[in-house]
């Protein structure tokens, strides 16, 4: 079959007739659509479109020991998943075959680099006439490991040539054009040893702080060339105690935030309540916390639909073009502090809100308050910060 015969198949999704190249049953099928300028008639470049399309149709939502992936960077992130690009895509709560239905896998590139090394170009684009078609530009490496064709991030290939400095229990890595500044890295140690000594924390881990000078310099390190799926100035990986920056500097309380709290029942809190302590402990009284909860005080205020605090609690708002589990959480946090101080804080870090149901039984617990008297505290707060 020669190289239009083949693209011809792929565009119009008839590429599951042809047999798998690694010879893997998969539950769910995707389609990969390719550029014309990519050579399949190459059986490199085929064995690695195959491996991309595998991978995709393997679960890579799931953790487990994902044939399709090398073997170093599995052990390296541990018990998490070794796709960097995929975390974010978390946040969507929905299977990768309906994300990759959604926003179908289009490969622009598959480059060699050197021997036994290429670099795959994959844009995820919606076929519907809508404003925002591209999801992301996704750059992956494919290399062989034990004979076989795998996947790998672009993340070493980035901060290999990237100075570091520890600094205390804090690794900063950072690109060469930036100068360090070590009066905001103990600015940084200050504010962290100030929460967990009000929190009474003793974990004391070391943790990596990734720091990039805007959004689309960090997406790279998650292998986004194209940076627009889940577009922040700061993510923090838990479970491998790692923070990413796009602030351009050494100081990010809110990220901070998330290391810490992993001191105090780590596994037990609702997203909700993970990020309004952020919020509330990492950034309160600044200009970004009042911003978010004026753009929540303008929502619930006009009592607009899905708008009450038992929606937003339970994350059935519409969506109104900003996360308001952020500004919810945090004055959930305020209204905590303000009835029991810090050991209501500790009370509710220690409480387990996995279940957004459980949520609003557990705050009536700490601060004494029944449904009636919560929702007028909630009101009042938004009416301070609409005012």
């Amino acid at each position: 079959m020669n190289k239009i015969s083949l693209f011809f198949l792929i565009q119009i999704g008839l590429v599951a007739l042809l047999s798998n190249a690694m010879g893997q049953s998969n539950p769910y099928t995707v389609t990969v659509n390719i550029s014309g300028r990519i050579d399949t008639t190459e059986k490199n470049t085929r064995d690695i479109y195959y491996l991309f399309k595998n991978y995709l149709e393997s679960r890579p939502d799931s953790l487990y020991d994902n044939p399709y992936w090398n073997n170093k960077e599995k052990r390296e992130r541990q018990s998490g998943n070794p796709a960097i690009f995929y975390t974010p895509l978390y946040e969507y709560n929905i299977s990768p075959k309906r994300i990759f239905n959604t926003w179908k896998p289009f490969i622009l590139s598959i480059e060699k680099l050197e021997l036994n090394k290429y670099k795959i170009r994959v844009a995820l684009i919606k076929d519907e006439a809508e404003p925002d078609k591209i999801l992301t530009i996704l750059n992956l490496n494919a290399i062989r490991d034990n004979g076989n064709w795998v996947l790998e991030n672009t993340f070493h290939d980035i901060v290999k040539s990237w100075e570091s400095v520890n600094y205390k229990y804090i690794n900063y890595v950072y690109p060469k054009s930036h100068s360090f500044n070590q009066i905001l890295a103990q600015k940084s140690i200050d504010f962290c040893d100030s929460i967990k000594k009000v929190l009474d924390i003793k974990l004391n881990d070391t943790f990596s702080f990734y720091l990039s000078d805007n959004p689309d310099e960090m997406g790279l390190l998650f292998g986004y060339e194209f940076y627009y799926l889940n577009y922040t100035t700061g993510l923090t990986t838990k479970w491998l105690n790692q923070i990413f920056s796009a602030k351009g500097n050494e100081f990010y309380p809110h990220e901070f935030m998330h290391i810490i709290l992993k001191g105090i029942g780590n596994d037990s809190r609702n997203y909700l309540i993970e990020e309004g302590l952020a919020c509330f402990l990492g950034e309160f009284n600044t200009p970004r916390y009042k911003s978010r909860i004026s753009k929540l005080s303008k929502d619930y205020l006009v009592n607009k639909p899905t708008y009450d605090l038992e929606s937003l609690v339970l994350n059935k708002a519409e969506n109104n073009g900003y996360q308001s589990a952020y500004p919810t959480g945090s004055i959930i946090a305020e209204i905590i502090y303000e009835s029991r101080g810090y050991s209501g804080i500790i009370e509710l870090c220690k409480a387990d809100t996995r279940k957004s149901e459980d949520i609003l039984r557990i705050i009536y617990k700490i601060t004494g308050l029944n449904k009636k008297g919560l929702v007028k505290k909630f009101r009042e707060k938004l009416i301070l910060y609409g005012s």
